[in-house]
């Protein structure tokens, strides 16, 4: 009975020791991981920048659409600024709580800010492909079509910027770990607010960007201009359509799902 009673401090001492390890290796693997994010941003930045070179270098990209791709562009720029800063500095620097709230505070809007402008520009560019493909003589592509998509990419960034200012009060990072960005308190108004915007953020632009391309390849497979190959134009409207839905999987929904997970 004592052997038996002797070894048990110690196997909670080992228990504690190991829990004391996995925690500090846990930082450290969460720094690494933040270094490897610097490389990926430099070279999306990089990339960004370049094709915004080209679009503004080459008089032939001046129509509507490479208009609203520069915005997209220069959206995605200011967002991987702030991403490199944000996460040099975390991987650099040891980081107190307030200043880390506010770092965390300043990333989460950026991201959402810039999701928000392009996903936006996204649904844009499929509208206006939508009127000159499927109605190019109508009246409303004739005199209102640059107006209708300008006015909607403005409504598109009001709404985005509606809904990443709560992001601002909510985003706070942990005292016990000023390196992890979250929503630490998520109330029932809380969990509200990140649904609609998910709903916003991500679904209504989502069934904006398949009703749009699946009424152009609907279109496509009854019309065939002179000289075009039809498979031609539904492999590429196609793959439009799952290159949307495959690579726009934004922030918010990840975080919803992680606190529905471990509420």
């Amino acid at each position: 009975m004592v052997k038996t009673s002797d070894h048990l401090p110690r196997w909670n001492d080992q228990r504690f020791h190991n829990s004391t390890q996995v925690a500090i290796n846990y930082s450290i693997v969460n720094i690494y991981a933040y270094s490897a994010a610097i490389p990926l941003s430099v070279i999306g930045f990089i990339a960004n920048l370049l094709l915004l070179y080209l679009i503004k270098s080459d008089r032939h990209f001046r129509s509507m659409t490479y208009n609203l791709i520069q915005i997209s562009v220069i959206s995605d720029l200011l967002s991987l600024m702030g991403t490199m800063t944000g996460f040099t500095l975390v991987a650099a620097v040891k980081i107190g709580y307030f200043w880390g709230s506010i770092l965390c505070k300043c990333l989460l809007f950026t991201i959402f800010i810039s999701y928000g402008v392009s996903i936006t520009t996204l649904c844009m560019i499929s509208i206006d492909r939508y009127l000159a493909i499927v109605k190019p003589i109508s009246v409303t592509t004739l005199k209102y079509k640059k107006r209708l998509v300008y006015v909607g990419q403005c409504l598109g960034c009001l709404i985005t910027l509606g809904i990443a200012l709560p992001i601002l009060y909510l985003a706070n990072v942990y005292r016990e770990d000023t390196k992890f960005c979250d929503v630490p308190n998520v109330s029932v108004s809380t969990a509200v607010y990140l649904v609609l915007q998910g709903v916003f953020m991500y679904l209504i632009p989502m069934l904006i960007l398949v009703i749009t391309y699946g009424k152009i390849v609907k279109y496509q497979t009854h019309y065939v201009q002179p000289g075009q190959n039809r498979a031609t134009y539904e492999k590429y409207f196609k793959a439009a359509v799952n290159s949307s839905e495959n690579t726009l999987r934004p922030l918010h929904i990840n975080l919803i799902s992680n606190k529905i997970i471990n509420p």
